[in-house]
C-alpha cells in the first residue's frame, strides 16, 4: 500500500544485443506479454498459483499465492482474505 502499482521487475538488455539479435529480442517479448494475459486470467489462477509455490520459485503455500495474485490478501493467520486492489498489478 505504500506504493501501489509500483515497478519491482525489469527486463534489460544492452543496446547492441537487441540490435544484433532484434528477431530473438521480438520473441522474447511476445513471449512476456503473452504469459502476461496468461498470468491475469482467472481461469487459469489456481494453476499458476500452483507453479509459483514450487520449491523453483517460491516454496510456499498455493492457497496464499492464489490471494495475493487475486488481490485478496491474508493479513493474519486465520483471517479472512481482504480486498486490496492494485495489491500486484501483473499485466
Amino acid at each position: 500500500q505504500i506504493w501501489l502499482r509500483g515497478v519491482e521487475k525489469v527486463l534489460a538488455m544492452r543496446t547492441a544485443r537487441m540490435e544484433e539479435h532484434p528477431e530473438l529480442t521480438h520473441r522474447l517479448l511476445r513471449a512476456l506479454y503473452r504469459a502476461g494475459v496468461a498470468f491475469v486470467d482467472p481461469a487459469r489462477r489456481e494453476e499458476i498459483a500452483a507453479i509459483l509455490a514450487g520449491p523453483d520459485y517460491l516454496d510456499g503455500s498455493a492457497t496464499l499465492i492464489g490471494h495475493a495474485i487475486s488481490d485478496r490478501i491474508v493479513f493474519a493467520q486465520g483471517a479472512a482474505p481482504i480486498d486490496v486492489p492494485d495489491f500486484m498489478f501483473q499485466h
